[in-house]
């Protein structure tokens, strides 16, 4: 964009534009509480030893799951309580941070702010990122996405400029890299992205030059590999082995990959069965198709950075859109650069319409056509998320009123509950609400086979949901709760 008081205007009000739809539409997000992935990530952190939360952001192998997840869940929980509004402060603060990220990383990426201002308002916001603003369960994304693309920034502001990174941008860089797998493992792309830069921008001459590259050019994938060798040690050998969950295990098959992002993409269109693993492969290459028949090195980037930006999650179970909250900012940069190039190119033409104009309604067509969709879209998910935050902040208002309950060693059975989440929330509250690592919690529901009656009577606490309460039982008084009537389980309004 050259620089006049025209575009500079239309700048401001584009930004104007795009920060005013994205409080809009996540403003909601600090009034919204804890979800049941909130209940079960808060009570993994708490259960373990601080010093292991630490150690573990460290890469060293512990028992703690997504280190610096973790030590988000356990340092406002020890210093808050059960008080959602902390976490959900700490996430909005975060999302808005991501926003700004992604214009200045288009920005130094591109050199144009049309593209920046274009990619910001089509990646900062999407229905099915609906997880990032109801409960803090996706916070693993949102911080992973703040340290990649902080690490990015940093990273294409020197290197576009031709500058050699610097020992302590190195660091930082590292740093950054390190917290970003620690907060969740689909960050593992940069060490790739920063080669793939480098290799498109900055390519060696010749064979014989490849080392001397690699100690230039290669000084941030080398960095960020080394980071990402500890972080595979750390992680894949270590007690918190994802591997040993069904859900992670991966299979790496190209059928794999193109089913996972058949998934997302059908999420990104919000049409459930739009793209087949077939289509999203061939529209895999239709874009690297266009990036090199016109000879586009930022589409080529783009590109990059959504095939090998999803790789790290693409080969387990198919996951929805908000967990490629990395990979898929490549389709907005590869939108956002596709649309300015081809406004460049009828300006040029054409004379008749200034380029400023053709970029300008361009930006305000797909405005006025998102916002209303987006809006759509996302009311969707509201009813049933105030309902289940509902249950879950009435079984802790109980927990709370009988402090009776609770106490070191002591033992609670839990015979139903009105939460429609995790099978284990009930029991994930009563720890953090108790908040006595020593506490022996069970669900009669989740128990197999059943405690017989003598079993029963030897728990100090035995609670049931009955005609919208709490209360407490004897052990005689215990049924199964597949026998209570679900009028038994409606909350009382």
């Amino acid at each position: 964009m050259t620089k006049s008081p025209w575009n500079a205007i239309a700048g401001f009000i584009a930004a104007a534009l795009i920060c005013i739809y994205f409080f809009e539409m996540s403003r909601l997000s600090i009034h919204t509480g804890f979800s049941h992935d909130d209940l079960m990530n808060t009570y993994l952190a708490w259960r373990e030893p601080w010093s292991d939360v630490l150690l573990s952001n460290l890469f060293v192998p512990t028992k703690v799951i997504r280190p610096f997840g973790a030590l988000f869940y356990v340092t406002l929980f020890d210093r808050f309580g059960f008080d959602p509004v902390p976490f959900r402060l700490v996430c909005y603060i975060a999302l808005w941070f991501n926003v700004f990220l992604m214009f200045v990383v288009g920005r130094y990426l591109t050199g144009r702010y049309e593209v920046a201002l274009l990619l910001t308002f089509l990646h900062c916001h999407r229905s099915e990122f609906f997880p990032f603003y109801y409960g803090s369960g996706y916070c693993y994304d949102i911080f992973a996405f703040a340290f990649y693309f902080s690490a990015l920034a940093i990273y294409v502001r020197a290197r576009s400029k031709g500058k050699t990174l610097r020992s302590y941008e190195l660091a930082v860089i590292a740093i950054l890299y390190a917290c970003a797998v620690n907060a969740k493992e689909a960050a593992a792309s940069l060490p790739a992205i920063f080669l793939a830069y480098e290799l498109i921008f900055n390519p060696p001459k010749s064979g014989r030059y490849v080392v001397t590259w690699l100690k230039h050019e290669g000084r941030g994938f080398i960095a960020t590999g080394l980071v990402g060798v500890a972080f595979v040690w750390a992680r894949f050998t270590g007690p918190n082995n994802l591997l040993n969950h069904p859900a992670y295990t991966p299979l790496f098959t190209l059928g794999r990959y193109l089913e996972s992002t058949a998934t997302y993409l059908n999420d990104l269109v919000v049409r459930p069965a739009f793209f087949s693993p077939a289509s999203a492969g061939y529209l895999l290459l239709a874009l690297l198709a266009v990036a090199a028949l016109t000879r586009n090195r930022l589409l080529l980037f783009a590109w990059i950075l959504i095939v090998a930006g999803s790789a790290p999650i693409a080969f387990v179970q198919p996951r929805g859109l908000a967990s490629y909250y990395i990979p898929t900012f490549g389709y907005s940069l590869y939108a956002g650069i596709l649309l300015v190039r081809l406004g460049d190119l009828l300006t040029r033409t054409s004379r008749r319409v200034p380029a400023l104009v053709w970029h300008s309604a361009v930006f305000l067509a797909i405005f006025v056509t998102v916002v209303p969709f987006e809006r759509k879209h996302a009311a969707v998910y509201r009813e049933s998320y105030w309902d289940e935050w509902k249950r879950i902040q009435l079984t802790a208002d109980y927990y709370k009123a009988h402090p009776e309950w609770f106490g070191p060693a002591k033992s609670m059975l839990i015979v139903n509950d009105p939460l429609q989440g995790g099978n284990w929330d009930s029991a994930f509250i009563a720890y953090l609400i108790g908040g006595h690592r020593s506490m022996h919690v069970q669900k009669l529901s989740e128990m197999n086979p059943k405690p017989t009656p003598e079993e029963i009577a030897t728990y100090s606490t035995i609670i049931a949901f009955r005609d919208g309460r709490y209360v407490s039982l004897k052990p005689d008084e215990v049924v199964d709760p597949e026998r209570i009537s679900p009028g038994a389980e409606r909350i009382s309004h």
